[in-house]
């Protein structure tokens, strides 16, 4: 089963679910092949792909049980909230996101909320410590855990326990932590929602709790603009991107290898499709020092110690130039075993210092190899799982792979901006933005 197929599969299954009269509305699925989970576990199942039922046992319990990560979430504002707004952006904060005037810099479309005007920002906050001032037309939704929160697990369950007569991967998709947390958002943010609202806009990942809002706002005033902006680099597998019922009636893409990809693989017609240069990235001159960059999450560790090994033994990299980082989000027992594994590598010295060849070095799946292809670097990839970590040209057209070794290539791009066109400036973001949803 390669990649394609298994995308196609995909999608099939939720345009036949949508059509039964028991379920219509497919917008509940998160295919995200990137990250064990709920979503991740019934797309492997469609694609065909051999199972251990133990590990997907785990997964499912995993995924059912982070809920309690959410069942005490709280919503804060100015005493002089914004009540004359336009338009919404939903989006993710941090406390270090804040200014001290309580103005928000959003990294995902590069901008300040003082720059969006008439617009009201929610945004979806995970620390602990809350900035001490807000601007008046921002909301934090804090995620938070609830003491007892356990039996609100055990009711969602029993809540959604029904949906196995009419379909096993729903009813699994309806207790995920992702749908969990969709219905929390939009119970404590419903009273915000009005016929007002002509514009909505969010960094958009096919997330349930993004779908939902959007059908919300539809139940409204079926002419809100619904507007997406995939703010990620492409994804080995972008199945989380499938085209769903309540999906934007827009996107903004940054390349033409991802206007393709959406238009014939997943399901987005050209008309709903805008390309504009990445708000997120832009052209800079970064001098990346030799890094080796671990992913949020890590399988097959052995695997990857291997990897490492031969390119090193191999006289590729001379690893003695090189550092090892584990993923901003998380640093796991597995990142800790391949890290300390490398450090002692490097104690060893015994590489050639005749080598010159400069890579950076992603383990297992990472949107930030397309990024640093897009900056001019040169990129070795090592797979966790190689068949949702490797970048394939039928998918990437714009992407030219070299086989080292099993689970180990070396990539390079066609050229640039296919991918990812780097943004020049942060400050026309927000005019691009209202530029194109004058026009719709």
């Amino acid at each position: 089963m390669n990649q394609l197929r298994s995308i196609i599969k995909a999608k099939d299954y939720l345009l036949n679910l949508n059509k039964k009269s028991s379920i219509k509305n497919n917008s509940i699925f998160y295919f995200a092949t990137f990250v064990g989970s709920i979503g991740f576990y019934i797309f492997d199942r469609i694609a065909k792909k051999k199972n251990d039922f133990f590990k997907n046992f785990i997964m499912i319990f995993k995924d059912v049980f982070y809920t309690y990560n959410f069942t005490g979430c709280e919503i804060y504002f100015s005493d002089k909230i914004l009540n004359n707004y336009d338009n919404i952006y939903l989006t993710w904060a941090s406390y270090s996101n804040f200014k001290n005037d309580g103005s928000l810099n959003d990294k995902y479309l590069n901008i300040n909320s003082k720059d969006l005007v008439k617009t009201l920002i929610i945004a979806i906050y995970k620390d602990e410590k809350l900035p001490l001032k807000l601007n008046d037309n921002i909301i934090i939704f804090q995620t938070k855990k609830n003491k007892i929160g356990f039996i609100e697990i055990i009711k969602n369950i029993f809540k959604n326990l029904n949906y196995i007569i009419f379909n096993y991967y729903f009813f699994l998709a309806k207790i995920s932590s992702h749908n969990f947390f969709s219905e929390i958002l939009l119970k404590k943010t419903r009273f915000l929602l009005n016929k007002k609202i002509k514009f909505f806009l969010t960094p958009y990942e096919g997330q349930p709790f993004q779908n939902q809002f959007i059908m919300q706002l539809k139940k409204i005033n079926k002419e809100i603009k619904c507007i997406g902006y995939i703010h990620s680099p492409p994804i080995p597998i972008p199945a989380n991107y499938i085209n769903k019922k309540y999906s934007p009636d827009f996107i903004i893409l940054n390349g033409k290898d991802q206007k393709t990809c959406f238009n014939k693989f997943l399901g987005w017609p050209k008309s709903k499709i805008k390309l504009l240069p990445s708000f997120r990235f832009l052209k800079s001159k970064k001098n990346k020092k030799r890094v080796i960059f671990l992913p949020y999450n890590i399988i097959n560790v052995n695997k990857i110690i291997n990897s490492l090994n031969y390119i090193i033994e191999n006289n590729i990299i001379n690893h003695e130039e090189y550092v090892i980082r584990s993923h901003p989000a998380i640093k796991s027992r597995n990142s800790e075993k391949i890290i300390n594994h490398f450090n002692k590598l490097k104690k060893k010295n015994n590489s050639s210092n005749e080598i010159k060849s400069h890579f950076l070095i992603f383990i297992g799946n990472s949107g930030g190899i397309i990024e640093y292809l897009e900056r001019g670097y040169r990129v070795i990839h090592i797979l966790d799982d190689d068949f949702y970590d490797f970048y394939s040209n039928e998918l990437w057209p714009s992407i030219i792979s070299t086989k080292l070794c099993n689970g180990i290539y070396i990539y390079k791009i066609k050229k640039k901006g296919n991918l990812i066109k780097l943004g020049d400036s942060k400050k026309h973001s927000i005019k691009k933005i209202m530029k194109f949803c004058d026009k719709l």
